[in-house]
């Protein structure tokens, strides 16, 4: 087993940089036009009422619609149902809307 103590200073605050800016939301610039504002994109966590698979898949297409595929997750483990999204801020009431017009709960939690 690699003793790890012995990794220097600046390996560990690379490290660390790179979790952090990983974990902060991308830029995407448009090549088109310069004068452009970035889109920032976030991590956004929403406390629903969906209980199961078969919930999960009735908002499945709507979610991926707005979002896109494979920019959402939801833990039917935690007890809130947390629903986890990376999208752009301006995004988050559609998908407020998207649940609520399946009958379910969702609301923005603060982290």
């Amino acid at each position: 087993m690699r003793d790890y103590s012995t990794l220097s200073p600046t390996f560990w605050t690379g490290v660390i940089n790179y979790i952090r800016t990983s974990a902060h939301g991308a830029e995407v610039t448009s090549t088109a036009k310069k004068d452009t504002l970035p889109a920032m994109q976030g991590v956004f966590v929403f406390k629903t009422s969906i209980t199961g698979p078969a919930e999960m898949k009735k908002i499945s297409a709507g979610l991926t619609k707005v979002t896109g595929k494979g920019k959402w997750t939801i833990d039917l483990d935690d007890e809130d149902k947390v629903l986890r999204v990376v999208c752009a801020e301006q995004v988050e009431k559609q998908i407020i809307s998207v649940l609520n017009k399946f009958g379910f709960s969702c609301e923005l939690m603060p982290y």
